[in-house]
Order: C-alpha cells, then sequence, then structure tokens
C-alpha cells in the first residue's frame, strides 16, 4: 500500500494497518545505526577524495617537485590513517603497552658473607 492510499483511506482501522504495513520492520534504533554507519562510510569517502585532491594540487603547484608530492602524501597518509581508525588503533596500542607495565628481570642476590 502505498503513502498516498494510506492519507486518502476512509476510516481509521484502514489508517492503521495501511501505517503499519509502510512502517519498516526494524526498529528506529536499527535504522539510525544503518544511518550512522552510512554517513561514516560517506566522510571516509570524501576524505580519500580530499587527500587525492590535495596530492594533484600540490603536485600541479610544484611543477611535479618530488618534495611537494612526498609532503602531500604523507599528510594525505595521515588523514587517511585517521579517518579510517587509526587513533583508535593507536590507542589501543599504547594503553597496552601502559597496561603491561615494566618488566624488570634482576638477577637473585648472589651475594655472600
Amino acid at each position: 500500500m502505498s503513502i498516498i492510499e494510506v492519507l486518502t483511506a476512509p476510516d481509521l482501522a484502514t489508517n492503521v494497518q495501511a501505517a503499519a504495513a509502510v512502517i519498516p520492520r526494524a526498529g528506529i534504533i536499527d535504522t539510525a545505526n544503518d544511518q550512522t554507519n552510512q554517513l561514516g562510510d560517506l566522510v571516509k569517502n570524501l576524505g580519500g577524495l580530499a587527500v587525492t585532491v590535495l596530492l594533484l594540487a600540490a603536485a600541479i603547484k610544484s611543477k611535479l617537485g618530488v618534495g611537494a608530492i612526498i609532503g602531500a602524501l604523507f599528510i594525505g597518509g595521515i588523514v587517511l590513517f585517521a579517518l579510517n581508525g587509526g587513533m583508535g588503533w593507536l590507542a589501543d596500542q599504547v594503553n597496552g603497552q601502559l597496561q603491561a607495565g615494566i618488566s624488570v628481570d634482576a638477577p637473585a642476590n648472589t651475594w655472600t658473607a
């Protein structure tokens, strides 16, 4: 049943039944999560596009200078690393090292009197 039929149905019972057919089975939380995931993917793709444009602009502006291209690649790599969850990975690595603590293997007391 289309939304037009829902809006033009003659009685309330028909409206409720028609509305139930239009509303998706997934809940609002699932829908919101899906939309958020799609937005995250869009941001990652736009970031990749921006890095590509940055690289091309740096190459053209410097007349294909190697230093400018390497610098643009470095900055672009950092941006893509951050956009694709690199900061979370880095935080996990640092936290893992901090939680491990420092272990020192000291020899036992070997002094004799």
